[in-house]
């Protein structure tokens, strides 16, 4: 037998493979065995990528490369990953999942083996081929994990019993059906959360970390049929369909409690059902999360696996139940395939990762219409630039900016430009979701007739726009704390003392109060431009607050309550608040005229949660040298000027750096940046009337 030290010897690997053509793929075969104890044994088979080969493609997470197990391939020792050794142990000791009706499955393409990972070239190529072998394979397999970590195989009966009762449920067709209906809903509901062991495995199939593998995404929608896809853990498994269908049903049975009358029993089982949802859907997204639009469709290339306006058929009167109308909402679609390579790239890197930064780039290229050849020889650097050079620049460049930024203090290990987006990191930013939403804005400059960005000397951004102000002051906004209502009221107090008390007279109070100067603080902190969240409205019966403003105000009111009676003294001391002037009444009337306020009436720990998660925790707040207030990314500095460029939905922050030595110096992107009022004040127009001056920024 082999020694270790053999199986890592480059005349091992030249032993194990031999040179592929053009068109071909190797495949293993596992060999059975009767002792469980013995490694896995597998023959290395070679073939033409034709469209009638019958094989199975394997898609898995990789996990730790330095904790492996031996396996046998040729009668040649291999090590590889744990989790792979174990999906090939249970895969001979159980067989492929398959059909009664399909044939038996030989051949599996696994990647670590079929492909000689030490070959750059060879895998340079195979790469290419990734996209055909998984759309020809005849089933693809999803490995989740080894069932030994949490048991992820309980979950497959829970949903193959629960359809098994939704197909029981008759189409209704009167009313008195229709009541039996929804107590056949009812009665699914109260099955499901009888037992937490039911629930427990959702939650955690929701953490699998095979979820968070980029490869997946292609792996996964190039897979010719939901029926023919199987999730795999241990001996059990399910196909794409099952999951589809438990999906469809949990939202349609949703939609009964939508529907029905409303008293306590039925608001109970709505919040109940609401919770199971949200878990399903946890799951779902995990394995649809290229989403693009907001009825949830996966659009690659034609292929999709998802649900067309199941959202719709949930909530109408009243959902259709049986077997066949759950299979008539899992249907395939036509779908467009995304326009801009680096978009799709960008959507993608949100909720994956790589252990190679360059398959940030290379993982979805079966999936979008490109020219790029795989080529690991290349940086880092220059595969990036390479998926943004396919793309026209000018309809792309907003997106780059929205992803990139030195602002947000992130190493710089690749030697990125500063408005270049480092793929591996987009997970790591503190609101990712509010730059995607932000690209559907209209653009700054809209109707400015500026010259075309370019880039120069593959890494300078040549792009025009007009710089709207420098920064003169900034706040840290601090982290979110047990104590946020009491760190919301202080930098209230701050952001009062330090920026817009200008006098220290009875009259001046007055006057701010007026002004209501914490409207645009407000509204600086939750910079994710949802307006009607902090916009007020007002009739005959006074002023109409939405909630996160209702939230906001009820902090101002009662928040003085967790100050000491030390702070208490300190804030009035620092506002010079007069003998007679209440600390709480003064901030509320710097926010609105409390006395307007129509009373709205809610769940107040509810909108309290709902403000927690809005307001950017780690920020920085920033107030331009004409007035202007602002919130930016952490990393924001004095002396940073905020711009409005072509392409943008959102101003950006540049700085100057690195002194040159002809005295000259560069711009840098910081990241970007929210100004109270800039949106409405248009900068287009502002440029038209020339209130601002369009200039060539070069940013490194």
């Amino acid at each position: 037998m082999a020694t270790n030290s053999e199986s890592n010897s480059p005349s091992s690997k030249a032993r194990i493979y031999a040179p592929l053509g053009p068109n071909q793929a190797r495949f293993i075969e596992i060999l059975p065995s009767d002792d469980d104890d013995q490694s896995v044994s597998c023959l290395l088979r070679t073939a033409e990528l034709t469209p009638d080969l019958h094989y199975a493609a394997l898609s898995y997470v990789w996990g730790d490369p330095k904790v492996t197990r031996d396996i046998l391939v040729n009668g040649h020792i291999l090590p590889v990953t744990t989790n792979l050794a174990c999906a090939l142990w249970y895969f001979r000791k159980g067989g492929f999942p398959r059909h009664d009706n399909t044939e038996k499955i030989r051949l599996l393409w696994v990647d670590a083996i079929c492909i000689n990972q030490e070959d750059t070239p060879e895998r340079s190529h195979q790469v290419t081929l990734m996209g055909t072998i998984f759309g020809n394979a005849s089933s693809v397999f999803s490995w989740l994990e080894d069932p030994g970590l949490r048991h992820l195989d309980a979950v497959f009966p829970v949903i193959r019993e629960f359809l098994s009762m939704v197909g029981s449920i008759s189409q209704p067709r009167n009313r008195d059906a229709d009541e039996r209906h929804t107590g056949m809903g009812r009665a699914i509901l109260d099955w499901l959360v009888s037992e937490p062991e039911r629930l427990k495995p959702l939650a955690k199939l929701s953490r699998c970390t095979y979820w968070t593998r980029i490869w997946i995404v292609q792996e996964m929608a190039l897979a010719k049929s939901p029926v023919e896809h199987w999730f795999i853990c241990g001996h059990d498994s399910i196909t794409f369909r099952e999951i589809a269908l438990f999906d469809a049903a949990i939202l349609n049975i949703f939609g009964l409690f939508l529907c029905s009358e409303i008293n306590i029993s039925t608001v109970m089982r709505r919040m109940l059902w609401r919770v199971v949802h949200m878990m399903v859907q946890d799951v779902i997204e995990k394995i649809l999360f290229a989403v693009e639009d907001e009825m949830g469709i996966m659009r690659i290339d034609g292929k999709d696996k998802f649900v067309n306006s199941y959202i719709e058929r949930a909530s109408s009167v009243p959902p259709m139940l049986s077997q066949l109308n759950l299979e008539t909402i899992i249907n395939k679609h036509n779908l467009s395939d995304s326009v801009f390579l680096f978009g799709k790239i960008a959507v993608v890197g949100l909720h994956t990762s790589a252990t190679d930064p360059r398959d940030m780039v290379y993982a979805v290229l079966s999936i979008v219409s490109s020219d790029i050849i795989p080529d690991y020889t290349k940086s880092v650097r220059d595969v990036y630039l390479d998926a943004l050079l396919r793309d026209a620049m000018e309809d792309t460049v907003g997106a780059y900016l929205q992803f990139s930024g030195l602002g947000h203090n992130m190493e710089n290990e690749h030697d990125l430009p500063s408005w270049l987006p480092d793929l591996t990191k987009s997970t790591s930013w503190h609101d990712p979701s509010f730059k995607i939403g932000q690209l559907s804005r209209p653009k700054l400059l809209e109707g400015v007739r500026l010259r075309e960005p370019e880039m120069v000397n593959r890494g300078i951004l040549l792009i025009q726009g007009a710089a709207c102000g420098s920064i003169k002051h900034i706040k840290r906004i601090p982290r979110l704390c047990r104590e946020f209502g009491k760190m919301i009221y202080q930098l209230c107090i701050d952001y009062l003392v330090d920026w817009v008390i200008p006098g220290e007279t009875t009259t001046g109070i007055r006057q701010i109060m007026f002004k209501r100067p914490l409207q645009a603080l407000l509204t600086a902190l939750c910079w994710d431009g949802l307006n009607d969240d902090v916009s007020h409205f007002e009739d005959s019966r006074g002023i109409h607050l939405p909630r996160l403003s209702w939230t906001f105000l009820n902090i101002l009111l009662f928040g003085g309550n967790v100050l000491s009676e030390d702070e208490r003294r300190d804030a009035r001391r620092r506002l010079k608040l007069p003998w007679g002037v209440r600390l709480e009444g003064f901030m509320a009337n710097c926010f609105v005229d409390v006395r307007r306020v129509v009373y709205r009436s809610c769940d107040n720990w509810e909108q309290f949660n709902f403000l927690v998660r809005r307001v950017e925790g780690n920020a920085v707040l920033f107030q331009t040298y004409d007035g202007r207030l602002g919130s930016g990314p952490s990393g924001t500095k004095l002396g940073d000027i905020v711009c409005a460029v072509d392409g943008t939905p959102s101003p950006i922050l540049l700085r100057k750096d690195k002194l040159q030595e002809n005295g000259s110096s560069h711009l840098v992107h910081v990241g970007v940046c929210f100004v109270v009022g800039l949106l409405d004040e248009k900068p287009a127009e502002m440029v038209k009337r020339g209130e601002l001056e369009i200039e060539t920024f070069e940013i490194h």
